[in-house]
């Protein structure tokens, strides 16, 4: 038998496996179909708590008799015949428009395939089937056929090899060789196969650093290879890749040569902060890395590894920290409101909780964690709302891009730690703004500088530098009141609800572009310094100042204990925009030269010398009011407390 090395392409490959594709050329028999499941069938007492769990985080959008109910649609979706043999016809992970047979990503849902034929469960009837089988072979082989000779895979065109696809590939692979190995018998040349292909996924970046630039600006791409790396490690005890992983993830930490996570704390995407992605796959990157570090495998890796723990506490230690000055807790504990002006690409602006990894060794991360009891909670209830409705579900809605994900089944065995209600409360109190009502801290690296403000009355947040993203907006990207919460919300990706200012017949502000202002403290002038502290405690007021449009006019903006006082002085004729949150308990009034947002026992007062004209307009979750003036603007913003 010929010794498959599956760095292949597509004119010439080894004789075993041309005659794996020959099998499942034109002229094979049709694969046969799965029959749906009958829910009414099914026992939902079968499905443990855990099972039944939406966590917020990258996973599951739905409970599992959900996809259950659905497998059928998606496993028969695999094409039967032709040169598209085995490929994932139904558009149900990723958009309709890229459910095309040279995209990778969709061939991700092989793992959805792979759990319900591997798992043993009383309310699985699809354990072992044959038909799921078949299904699941050509799928497989499919895939092996989609990597170029150097083991990268296509997204968005033929050919068009790229990281995203490559790197994803071996995180979702790599749990679907673990239920392999542990689940009923398929083709031995066709696992062999798949085997061979996964393992070549790595080569080209961890042998050569092919698309390393691209990992560096957007990190949760080429992070996907650290968990991928390390469940292929921990199944076939590869020495060479444990090798190159350590290596590589060396060279991207914060002190390596290619660092992924600026020393501000966030991981780099499209050259700066995205929530989104960093509360998403770069989280499911590292929840999968960790149960691995951390020696949850099932061969190789069984025991703790501590050059890889050491490396994830330390980059998840100043994540922490990083959103600890961002994400502002609202008074009565409901959410978390976030610096969204300097998401470089999504556009998440606030959260309940998120379901983070590694928060029993990173206490840091426990303030944003729902508590044991909020989990149990959650659970019962969706429990409750199954048993009411059963046995129907919700609809499959096809053409969406999470209809059916994947991350359904990725981290079922990976476990989450949650804080009890005591843990999460001393955490909370912990949070830099809570602990304490007088600092000034800063945060810079090589492309930004922020700068938290904390005084007895107010906590703001100014965002300054480079952008990465046109989607950005720099300037006043929050303002909080103890009593009353956030009050105001720079808005990224929008051009009207952003702070900041704009000339007259302009469709952004200033801020929309680079921001490089000078700071002055106690009188002295400030040279930001890279890295992250407090300035030192003085009683003085902070002063920014910059230049709007290339010397159209200056903006000054001086924190003081009681108040914030901008000067705006411009060429013409401006607006002056304020993207406010209005919630509905709160009590937004206008009145003359002077604007009042209540909330609670707190309120923010702006007013105005100079304001030609007060406008209230409906934004986006949000009300906005705009000052025009002609030539020069000042204004305070101030705080009542009853």
């Amino acid at each position: 038998m010929c010794r498959m090395k599956f760095r292949i392409t597509s004119t010439k490959m080894c004789p075993v496996l041309a005659m794996i594709f020959l099998i499942g050329g034109v002229g094979a028999d049709l694969l046969p179909k799965v029959e749906p499941v009958k829910l009414n069938e099914v026992d939902l007492g079968d499905f443990t708590d855990r099972d039944l769990d939406v966590p917020a985080m990258t996973g599951p959008r739905h409970p599992l008799p959900y996809y259950l109910a659905h497998a059928h649609r998606l496993i028969n979706a695999v094409a039967e015949e032709g040169d598209q043999r085995g490929f994932i016809e139904i558009a149900v992970w990723r958009p309709q428009a890229t459910n095309r047979p040279y995209n990778a990503r969709i061939m991700e849902n092989i793992l959805s395939l792979a759990y319900f034929y591997c798992t043993d469960t009383p309310w699985n009837p699809y354990h072992g089937d044959a038909a799921l089988r078949a299904r699941l072979e050509a799928a497989l082989t499919f895939w092996t056929g989609m990597a170029n000779a150097e083991g990268q895979f296509s997204e968005y065109g033929r050919d068009q090899w790229n990281l995203a696809p490559t790197a994803f590939a071996t995180k979702f692979m790599g749990e679907t060789l673990r239920l392999l190995a542990q689940g009923p018998p398929i083709d031995p040349e066709i696992h062999r196969a798949a085997i061979e292909t996964n393992r070549n996924a790595f080569r080209a970046s961890f042998e050569d650093g092919w698309s390393l630039g691209q990992g560096q600006r957007f990190t949760n791409q080429w992070g996907n290879y650290w968990p991928g790396a390390m469940a292929h490690i921990d199944l076939f005890g590869d020495a060479e890749l444990a090798a190159q992983l350590l290596k590589w993830v060396e060279a991207t930490s914060l002190d390596g040569e290619h660092a992924f996570q600026s020393v501000t704390g966030y991981f780099t995407e499209q050259s700066g902060p995205d929530w989104g992605y960093n509360f998403g796959t770069h989280m499911s990157n590292t929840l999968m890395a960790w149960h691995y570090a951390a020696g949850h495998g099932d061969n190789a890796m069984r025991r703790e590894n501590r050059e890889l723990m050491t490396w994830l506490l330390e980059e998840q230690t100043l994540f922490a920290e990083w959103l600890g000055y961002n994400a502002l807790l609202e008074p009565d504990g409901s959410e978390f409101v976030l610096n969204r002006g300097i998401s470089t690409r999504q556009r998440l602006g606030s959260f309940t909780y998120r379901d983070f990894p590694m928060a029993d060794a990173v206490e840091g991360l426990r303030p944003f964690l729902p508590t044991q009891e909020i989990v149990a909670q959650r659970r019962a209830e969706i429990r409750r709302e199954l048993a009411a409705a059963w046995p129907e579900v919700e609809a499959l809605r096809t053409g969406t891009t999470w209809a059916f994900s994947p991350y359904a089944f990725l981290h079922r065995t990976h476990e989450v730690w949650y804080p009890d209600t005591a843990q999460r409360q001393q955490a909370r109190a912990r949070l830099p703004y809570l602990a304490s009502n007088r600092f000034i801290h800063q945060r810079v690296d090589d492309r930004y500088v922020f700068t938290y403000i904390r005084r007895p009355a107010y906590y703001a947040a100014f965002n300054a530098g480079r952008t990465g993203s046109d989607r950005q907006r720099m300037g006043l990207g929050l303002l909080w009141h103890p009593q009353a919460g956030t009050l105001m919300q720079s808005q990224n990706g929008r051009s009207l609800e952003a702070w900041g200012t704009r000339a007259g017949a302009a469709n952004q502000v200033y801020e929309a572009g680079n921001l490089q202002p000078d700071f002055t403290l106690d009188g002295e002038s400030l040279k930001p310094e890279t890295g992250a502290g407090d300035l030192p405690d003085v009683r003085e007021n902070l002063t920014i100042r910059y230049s709007l449009g290339g010397g159209k006019g200056v903006k000054q903006i001086v924190f003081t204990d009681e108040a914030i006082r901008v000067s705006v002085q411009h060429d013409g004729a401006f607006l002056e925009q304020f993207p406010l949150l209005v919630r509905e308990d709160a009590k937004l009034t206008l009145d003359g030269g002077s604007v009042r947002l209540l909330r609670g026992a707190g309120a923010m007062v702006i007013e105005f010398e100079g304001a030609e004209t007060l406008v209230q307009t409906r934004g986006d979750g949000l009300e906005v009011v705009t000052a025009g003036a002609n030539g020069k603007l000042n204004y305070t913003i101030r705080w009542e407390s009853e």
